[in-house]
């Protein structure tokens, strides 16, 4: 589920209703049946259902920097929890990826234990991410963070690097980190 074939560019130029919700947030109109979405999507993209009705946007927890805030990401799942929301989008920089480090997380391979030991789990929430380009740091020095993600932490789905895509219902969601697929190799 990491690698992509169409960015939301391509499927912007087929025609296809859209409406852009906030920065790196499409809602693009497709009938589940339409053709389009059987032959080109399903082939070329991966797709995360999304079957709850409230969803959390966040992004950019830059987790080891000093300019973390971990505290405050706990208060605003814990209060989106008791508000009934069990699906958190998250737009990709869950790390810091050495670019301004605290001093207790100066190597790569501490960034990362901190992101799977310290990320906020909590029971009944669900967590789908677009990994950034400050998350592609991990990966270009030996730490696959979506591999490590994946087999660590059962409450994460890992939409892909810079972009990933989601259904709702009719309508096909893009969710994007900066410029999407200029993240990959």
């Amino acid at each position: 589920m990491y690698g992509h074939g169409m960015t939301f560019d391509d499927i912007a130029s087929l025609d296809i209703p859209y409406y852009k919700i906030l920065q790196g947030l499409y809602l693009l109109y497709l009938e589940t049946g339409d053709e389009f979405f059987r032959r080109e999507y399903q082939t070329h993209c991966a797709v995360e259902e999304l079957n709850d009705s409230s969803y959390l946007l966040i992004g950019d927890n830059h987790m080891g920097s000093v300019s973390e805030c971990s505290k405050y990401l706990d208060q605003v799942l814990e209060l989106a929890l008791s508000c009934g929301v069990r699906s958190v989008l998250h737009g990709g920089d869950i790390g810091d990826g050495l670019i301004d480090p605290k001093p207790s997380y100066t190597n790569f391979e501490s960034q990362v234990t901190h992101i799977v030991d310290d990320y906020p789990k909590i029971e009944g929430m669900r967590h789908k991410i677009v990994l950034g380009n400050h998350d592609k740091k991990y990966r270009n020095n030996g730490f696959n963070l979506a591999t490590i993600l994946k087999n660590e932490r059962e409450d994460i789905d890992v939409l892909g690097y810079g972009i990933g895509y989601l259904r709702l219902q009719s309508h096909l969601v893009s969710l994007e980190h900066g410029k999407g697929l200029e993240y990959l190799p």
